[in-house]
């Protein structure tokens, strides 16, 4: 459903959808982990699911002018997801060699539903002074979550050769998230002569917070209820964030080049509180300074130039930084307290070409770099963990990898007609990741993609393309590309009342 008006003063707009579905799906697969060239655990496992669930959103936008020198623009996405019958097998077979050896086996199930409810708000108010290009801005934006799982697992253990403390369970899960954030902003755009302008803006977040709360209960085989708290795996955290921003830009045209720098300040807090079996009361504080340089060059036969240059710094988060432990079955993953700031370098230079009729072709070349970049490492604990009895795997964000991303992307669109275009898309690029004490990873890697559109006696569109890559990389990871194709075909009948469409993808 959509509804739009338009006036002078106010133009509105909504739109509202909605959808059901019913699905099921099977896959397997098998995972092993290494240390010192030697594997220490290995497991494959199958999975059946099918699931039934809902989803709606709804979008609205208002445009109202105020008087004549002040505008009031307003936009919200709202999102509503859940299901009311989610059910999974999972039969899961597993070896462990290092430092013990064990085999077991056990058959997972679950039944589940959950809700989700997502989205944000922003406004924005624009007033224009009587001098040409000097304005005052002040803006929001709202964003909040809310999400609830309810889930009951059982695990059938159908093997436990070696394996003396490995147990089942019957339990039910209930888990909850919330994350609430308002920003605010005000910007002043002040014209210096007729060739500069600056800009000065303030801001930050008076509060965000991201809560979760998960409570685990057993099982009482002796009451018959599920009344028993999972004290490992129970608990709450809160990650409460305030932030103070300012950002200063000047901009200065040429005949045909603007050239603007810019220099952003970010000062932040981050309070973490977790309770639970591994309490966490920490409060962090970060003080951050991107600068960034563009510019632009245009032609008057229609060629177009940009060069940017930025710097930035990517603080670690609440998940980075907490000391808490997140236990699953058979693994945990925790924060990293010694944990530093990563910092990018992005350099990119493009250039474009129009054409009045036929269409339009680029190019361009880039190079990133990230010094201490933030990843997360998956390992086998060296000994029994303490509170599950046997070896398992955990993860844990470290400052470990460099790396660098070069490259060059190229774009093609050929318009024979105004029934027809073509177009061709192809991009190269050298990827590195340097971790301490290892060689380096590097790979070059390419893709292609191609489409072609055009209609068929006025009547029918006609569209088809196609995709191919080599291999990319990854830390500690390889990924193979497939090539894909696609094809379809639409039409618009009744004087455009109906229309339909077919497509096949591969």
């Amino acid at each position: 459903f959509s509804y739009v008006r338009n006036s002078d003063r106010l133009k509105f707009n909504i739109h509202l959808a909605g959808s059901n579905s019913h699905g099921n799906s099977n896959s397997d697969g098998g995972v092993a982990l290494t240390s010192g060239g030697d594997t220490t655990s290995h497991y494959s496992y199958r999975t059946t699911s099918e699931w039934s669930r809902y989803f709606g959103d709804l979008m609205f936008n208002i445009d109202y002018k105020i008087d004549s020198s002040t505008d009031l623009h307003i936009n919200s996405f709202n999102m509503l997801q859940g299901s009311y019958n989610d059910l999974a097998v999972n039969h899961r077979e597993q070896w462990d060699y290092l430092p013990d050896t064990a085999h077991y086996c056990y058959r997972d199930s679950s039944n589940s539903y959950f809700t989700m409810l997502n989205g944000f708000m922003n406004f924005d108010i624009k007033h224009r002074f009587l001098r040409k290009g000097q304005n005052l801005r002040f803006g929001g934006v709202w964003n909040y979550l809310f999400n609830g799982n309810h889930n009951l697992q059982q695990r059938l253990i159908g093997l436990t050769e070696g394996v003396p403390h490995l147990s089942g369970y019957d339990r039910t899960t209930n888990s909850f998230k919330n994350r609430n954030t308002v920003d605010l902003s005000l910007t002043y755009n002040h014209p210096v002569g007729s060739n500069d302008e600056l800009t000065f803006r303030i801001g930050g977040r008076p509060g965000g917070d991201i809560r979760s709360n998960r409570s685990i209960y057993d099982l009482d085989q002796t009451l018959g209820d599920y009344s028993l708290p999972d004290t490992l795996r129970n608990g709450i955290s809160d990650y409460y964030t305030q932030t103070l921003t300012a950002m200063v830009s000047w901009r200065h045209e040429w005949k045909r080049t603007t050239m603007s720098v810019e220099l952003y300040g970010k000062q932040s807090w981050l309070h973490i509180l977790s309770t639970g079996f591994f309490p966490d009361d920490t409060l962090f504080r970060f003080f951050t300074v991107d600068p960034s340089l563009n510019i632009t060059h245009r032609t008057s036969s229609m060629h177009y130039w940009r060069f940017r240059l930025t710097h930035s710094v990517n603080t670690p988060t609440g998940d980075d930084l907490t000391t808490t432990r997140s236990y699953s079955d058979d693994s945990y993953s925790t924060g990293n307290r010694t944990l530093k700031n990563s910092y990018t370098e992005k350099a990119s230079l493009s250039w474009n070409r129009y054409f009045k009729k036929n269409g339009n072709m680029g190019i361009e070349a880039y190079a990133n770099y990230t010094s201490g970049g933030i990843e997360s490492i998956t390992a086998s604990t060296p000994y029994a963990d303490e509170y599950l009895g046997r070896v398992i795997s955990f993860s844990m964000p470290m400052n470990i990898a460099s790396s660098y991303k070069a490259g060059a992307d190229g774009n093609i669109t050929y318009r024979p007609a105004a029934w027809a275009n073509i177009s061709l898309n192809a991009s190269i690029y050298r990827q590195g990741y340097a971790v301490e004490g290892e060689p380096m990873q590097e790979l070059i890697s390419w893709d292609i993609y191609t489409r072609l559109w055009t209609k068929v006696a006025k009547l029918v569109n006609i569209e088809a393309n196609i995709r191919y890559g080599n291999p990319t990389l990854g830390l500690y990871s390889r990924e193979e590309r497939a090539i894909s194709i696609g094809l379809g075909a639409s039409a618009t009948l009744l004087d455009r009342r109906l229309s339909l469409r077919v497509s096949i993808s591969d």
